[in-house]
């Protein structure tokens, strides 16, 4: 009789052990599928931060009359290579990382600059609100624009078109593109520049350039050339940048002095063209300019005043943005793990709760076979 007692216990905890570990199964599947639910959720969430970024600038691409033969647009943001170099990585010349999202029927073409950050441009997301960088737009036709100073504050604003006017390549004077402009950040330009021909176009002064520094930029290149620094080219010059030539003097012996043979080949050569400006602003000016050592760092001894090429296909892709975005994916990184985190201690809770429900399963047949022992003993 005894023993009959003892199978059917053993029975019943077998039963019982059976179904606690079914139960327990089926609860580790439910929370299984709630974490995948969960990652995907997190995933949805990370996909938004990130193309969401809020760094986007747009091109009215009808603007600019390029044709029906635009399929894809490119903007190329890049440091204005006046300005002292950042040491960051750039996107290059309409490569993947420069396409823009192109609606053809309302022909506005928006560009997000996460999409350059997230290939590894980490110049992009370091703009800020200083004239720091330029922006221009291109299409798979070979048309593309002029340059445009940008910086965050020009985030989300559109840029328009104004075919009937064009911008000379300031080294070459044969190469020439459309005039692009903000519609809300109006007072925000192309760059002020100088080009090869002696005109000035732009209005707006990037990060560390001042009129002075554009002038001694160009009295710097062509100082030997009578035919772009004589008395009336130069007199001119500096009337529409509303200085004086000799405000520009020092700034240009700097840079003459400090020429690594590139415009100079040796002492002699750097000599002629001093002199060559002394004589010219003596004529302007009615006396010889006093040499006086620039002070500050914004001098053209350093920079190029911001009358560099005219970027685009020949500039080999030098561009730039925002930290903020930066730090979106940041955190949404740091939530996938968050949620990566949570999973593993659920799962280590369940695996807690199968054991002992083995280990109950185990003692409860030991207890029963002790006894039957016990009664054969007996």
């Amino acid at each position: 009789m005894f023993k009959k007692f003892a199978s059917i216990a053993m029975a019943a905890a077998m039963v019982f052990g059976t179904a606690a570990f079914s139960a327990s199964a089926a609860e580790v599947d439910d929370v299984a599928v709630a974490a995948d639910d969960n990652s995907s959720a997190v995933g949805a969430d990370q996909e938004s931060d990130s193309t969401g970024s809020g760094k986007t600038i747009n091109f009215d691409v009808k603007s600019a009359k390029w044709g029906d033969a635009v399929k894809t647009v490119y903007c190329h943001i890049f440091r204005n290579p006046s300005v002292q170099s950042d040491g960051k990585k750039y996107t290059g010349w309409q490569l993947k990382e420069e396409k823009c999202s192109y609606d053809a029927s309302t022909g506005i073409a928006t560009y997000d600059l996460q999409t350059g950050i997230d290939k590894g441009a980490d110049g992009l997301s370091t703009i800020n609100e200083k004239n720091e960088w330029v922006v221009m737009f291109s299409s798979n036709t070979g048309a593309e624009t002029y340059q445009l100073v940008f910086n965050s504050k020009c985030f989300g604003d559109t840029v328009v078109a104004d075919p009937n006017t064009k911008y000379e390549n300031t080294e070459d004077s044969q190469k020439s593109s459309i005039k692009i402009s903000y519609t809300k950040n109006t007072n925000i330009t192309a760059p002020k520049a100088i080009t090869s021909t002696g005109k000035v176009q732009g209005d707006t002064l990037v990060e560390g350039a001042t009129n002075a520094s554009l002038l001694a930029d160009y009295l710097f290149k062509y100082a030997v050339d009578d035919a772009k620094v004589n008395k009336d080219n130069i007199s001119s010059l500096a009337n529409q940048l509303g200085i004086k030539a000799s405000d520009a003097y020092s700034l240009a012996v700097d840079k003459i002095n400090a020429d690594d043979g590139t415009n100079y080949a040796n002492d002699d050569a750097k000599k002629k063209a001093i002199a060559a400006l002394d004589n010219v602003i003596k004529a302007i000016e009615g006396e010889a300019p006093k040499y006086e050592k620039p002070s500050g760092s914004n001098g053209a001894s350093s920079s190029n005043g911001g009358s560099s090429s005219n970027g685009g296909s020949s500039n080999g892709g030098s561009s730039s943005t925002g930290s903020g975005s930066s730090s979106t994916g940041s955190g949404s990184s740091s939530t996938g793990s968050s949620s990566s985190s949570g999973s593993s201690s659920v799962s280590s809770g369940q695996e807690t709760t199968i054991f002992f429900v083995f280990g109950g399963v185990v003692v409860a047949a030991a207890g029963v076979m002790f006894l039957a022992r016990k009664k054969r003993q007996f």
